[in-house]
């Protein structure tokens, strides 16, 4: 029989976190670790399963914001893309990076745009298309092919969202109602835009032929930062890299890690487990 597992001490270790991040990432690795050993893994086993775990809640790589406003441009079309960007940065700074338990806590100069206020109501916009999609995708789904129990729990879902939906309408319109006419009026231009722009006129989010690339590495963002360089790279985004000889598929990438600014491992750092993908 097992020996019970010793207790993780879970404010202590929040005690020791710098971060939001360290403190969301409390106890998981251990955890992780003590299931491998159950398990037997071997060390090199562990390594790669563990590393995404360890690397997800320390900084990022700049590069990764700047994939990450690409990937969700394509979902608020109309939001300008630095805004993206500056946004990133800021959710990046205030959960990775900053010391939320220092006395000299200082937050960086984010060059958000004047018209923020614009921006939130065209991402309100865009919000309630994605919405209203969403609640056709769930509806065209053929429950009957579900288990009894799966049907229960696909109607919670879309009573949930259903709820949400309401909650947010009332907290946010009722809101906006406070407002002076003239606001409300512009509000409402922006938002009913914006949701007509969300998508093309065929109804297909507005993807370019880069689009699929860039979300190939903001899914194996881990995996990019291990790399030797572009060639190692258009061996990784190959099945994404649609059309053109080997030459053709390389020089694109090496265009798209100028534009982007990736950055990969020195050697020394290229030791670590390769195969370990971003969660």
């Amino acid at each position: 029989m097992n020996e019970p597992d010793e207790k993780i001490d879970y404010k202590a270790l929040i005690r020791q976190s710098k971060t939001i991040g360290e403190m969301l990432n409390v106890g998981r690795e251990e955890r992780l670790r003590r299931t491998l050993a159950k398990f037997n893994a071997t060390p090199e086993q562990t390594e790669i399963i563990v590393y995404p775990t360890i690397r997800f809640f320390k900084p990022w790589p700049e590069w990764v914001l700047r994939v990450a406003t690409e990937v969700y441009s394509v979902n608020f079309p109309t939001i300008n893309k630095k805004t993206l960007f500056e946004c990133f940065k800021f959710i990046h700074w205030l959960i990775l990076e900053a010391e939320i338990l220092s006395d000299t806590l200082k937050m960086p100069d984010f060059k958000f745009p004047t018209d923020v206020k614009d921006e939130l109501f065209r991402l309100i916009g865009h919000g309630q298309k994605h919405m209203v999609l969403l609640d056709s995708r769930i509806a065209e789904v053929d429950a009957s092919i579900f288990s009894p129990e799966s049907q229960i729990e696909l109607q919670s879902l879309k009573a949930e969202i259903k709820e949400s939906k309401t909650d947010f309408s009332d907290i946010f319109f009722g809101l906006l109602k406070r407002l002076p006419l003239e606001t409300q009026v512009a509000a409402y231009e922006l938002i009913a835009a914006a949701s007509q722009s969300t998508l093309d006129k065929e109804g297909r989010r507005r993807e370019t032929t880069a689009t699929p690339i860039y979300e190939k590495l903001l899914e194996s963002w881990m995996e990019v930062e291990l790399l030797s360089g572009p060639a190692e790279l258009c061996e990784l985004l190959d099945p994404v890299l649609k059309g053109g000889d080997c030459v053709s598929k390389l020089d694109r990438v090496k265009k798209i890690v100028n534009r982007i600014g990736i950055e990969f491992a020195p050697k020394l750092s290229r030791d670590k487990p390769k195969r370990a993908l971003s969660l």
